[in-house]
């Protein structure tokens, strides 16, 4: 991962990608389950289990514009997600079709473990690891709002 401030990178992330089932991954993203396309962070939170997580805009309104003009879900569904999506609200979603909500998140208590491990196993559900330690210098340079754009 990238930190980019005003075009220009400023420091590179070792991270951890995620799979998670869904029909819109399966068709749009070719099996590439962590969400490719621009996002904002929509919440800063601390968690328990992932030390602190900014949670993204998953699914965006491309998202939900694909998974209507490829029939995933209802016109009144696309209708009903659109809204909420342009009012920047935080919404509940079919996971059989977008997946689980995502977010960049931290090892959390077994940070110690995973930064020194290489990635042999899936345990991000489609979210974007990074170590605490990372995630702490990360969080002095974003906010809500800000963008992240995740490519292949």
């Amino acid at each position: 991962m990238k930190l980019e401030i005003g075009g220009t990178t400023v420091k590179s992330y070792r991270v951890f990608l995620g799979h998670a089932s869904s029909k819109l991954s399966k068709q749009k993203r070719r099996y590439i389950t962590t969400p490719i396309g621009k996002y904002k962070i929509i919440r800063i939170e601390n968690s328990k289990m992932n030390y602190k997580k900014m949670v993204l805009n998953y699914p965006n309104l491309e998202d939900i514009k694909y998974a209507f003009e490829n029939k995933f879900i209802s016109e009144d569904e696309f209708i009903h997600y659109w809204k909420l999506r342009q009012d920047g609200k935080n919404f509940d979603f079919d996971e059989k079709i977008f997946g689980p909500k995502i977010s960049i998140e931290g090892f959390g208590k077994l940070n110690y473990i995973f930064k020194y491990l290489p990635f042999v196993f899936n345990w991000t559900n489609g979210s974007i690891a990074i170590q605490n330690e990372n995630m702490d210098e990360i969080l002095k340079y974003v906010k809500v709002g800000t963008e992240v754009n995740i490519i292949e």
